[in-house]
This record gives structure tokens, C-alpha cells and sequence, in this order.
């Protein structure tokens, strides 16, 4: 299958993780999701604070690879299926409560993008299926405490 670019204005999702690794202390991952216009994931990006350049050029690595799958026509599912479960530092608990543990930053990324974090939120509402701007359809956020969706 040929490569198939996203649009240069698209939608994304950014994702941020805390891993707590007992051994080398609590780290932020920030995942950010470019979107096709229909929704499937088309790019990632993966940054994280707090550690050396090493890491960050390989999570750049890791990015660019898993955006080139999945413009080739690779699914987030059978990517998480076949990169979960790697096993290296920094490891750990996470504060999201649908992956509580990970046993790599790798295997973080991969079972978040496997769950399909797209189709998990709501649909934006856009202003110009409304006849009156002045009085827009009241949307609720995500339910449940500690959602990673915050709605701004």
C-alpha cells in the first residue's frame, strides 16, 4: 500500500501520562495523536520530561516509525498488539487508570493507541450546524473521575 499523507491543518489528541518508575522516580510522556479527517490516527508523537537526549531522540525514532505505519495502512490495534509487553526502564505505575502499569514506555504507547483513545471522546459540535450561535447545544465531558479527556 502506497503512503497516505494527512492534511496540513488536521485534528489531534494529546495524551499526558505520569510513570513512576521505583528505581529512577516519576516522569511525564505527553502522546500527541494526528487524525485523518475521519478519525484514524495518521501520526504520533511522543515527548517526555525529564530525561536525557538519548531518550527523547529515541521516542522521536519511535514516533516517526509508528506515523509511517499507520500512513501505510497499519491499524493502531495490530501495532499494540504486536509492540505491547516490551520490558525496560523507565517502567512502572502510570496515573491513568484504564493502563495503571507499564512495563516500558513503549508498552505504554502502544496499549494506549491499541484502545483506541480517538473513538473514545465525544464529538466536537460544530458552530454552523447551528441555526443560532447564541444559543449552542449544551455538551457534557467525558464521565467518570480522573478521565483523560478534558474537554477546553
Amino acid at each position: 500500500m502506497s503512503r497516505r499523507k494527512l492534511p496540513d491543518t488536521r485534528k489531534s489528541i494529546t495524551h499526558k501520562v505520569e510513570i513512576t518508575d521505583p528505581s529512577s522516580g516519576q516522569f511525564d510522556l505527553y502522546i500527541t495523536l494526528g487524525l485523518y479527517p475521519r478519525g484514524r490516527p495518521g501520526e504520533v508523537f511522543l515527548t517526555m520530561g525529564k530525561v536525557g537526549s538519548t531518550i527523547n531522540g529515541l521516542l522521536d525514532v519511535v514516533g516517526v516509525l509508528t506515523s509511517l505505519a499507520l500512513q501505510h495502512g497499519a491499524s493502531a490495534e495490530h501495532l499494540g498488539q504486536k509492540l505491547a509487553n516490551t520490558s525496560f526502564s523507565p517502567c512502572g505505575t502510570t496515573s491513568n487508570p484504564d493502563i495503571p502499569e507499564c512495563s516500558s514506555i513503549a508498552d505504554y504507547v502502544f496499549r494506549w493507541l491499541a484502545s483506541n483513545p480517538q473513538k473514545k471522546r465525544k464529538p466536537v459540535v460544530e458552530w454552523a450546524a447551528w441555526p443560532n450561535p447564541m444559543n449552542p447545544p449544551q455538551v457534557q465531558p467525558p464521565q467518570g473521575e480522573g478521565s483523560p479527556w478534558r474537554e477546553y
